[in-house]
């Protein structure tokens, strides 16, 4: 009986062991991916007063704080980066997937949110299943 409860113990650790390896991990499939980072594409896009760029984020870019915390799901989460920034388009990669976002300043803003670069954006978006390039 004791041999038993030793060897109960001893799997008990090496699962333990295991799990911490990361050997029993299950990200996402690429096509679940894809999905989140399409829903993510149609919520940017669905903001009909637009939306304010975050400034001074240059690794994360101006809508990756936006796109990360909305590709959560179970398991281990994906998450986006920023590949390529030129003037307001910016291109972000995450497991083969590129999401390019297109900013246009809205129209009928006051010249006090242009000098102070408060502006509003609509945003258009384009999602690949490659790597941006």
């Amino acid at each position: 009986m004791a041999l038993v409860c030793v060897a109960a113990f001893l799997a008990w650790q090496c699962v333990g062991i295991l799990r911490l390896a990361g050997v029993f991990d299950s990200g996402p499939e690429h096509e679940e991916i894809l999905e989140r980072v399409e829903s993510v594409a149609a919520d940017l896009e669905a903001a009909k007063d637009g939306r304010y760029k975050l400034s001074g984020l240059e690794r994360e870019g101006s809508w990756g704080s936006f796109i990360n915390p909305r590709l959560r799901g179970p398991g281990d989460d994906p998450i986006a980066t920023l590949a390529s920034k030129s003037g307001d388009v910016e291109r972000y990669a995450g497991d083969g997937i590129c999401l390019t976002v297109t900013a246009t300043p809205m129209p009928g803003q006051s010249k006090q949110a242009h000098a102070m670069d408060n502006l509003t954006y609509s945003l258009n978006t384009d999602v690949t299943d490659s790597a941006c390039e």
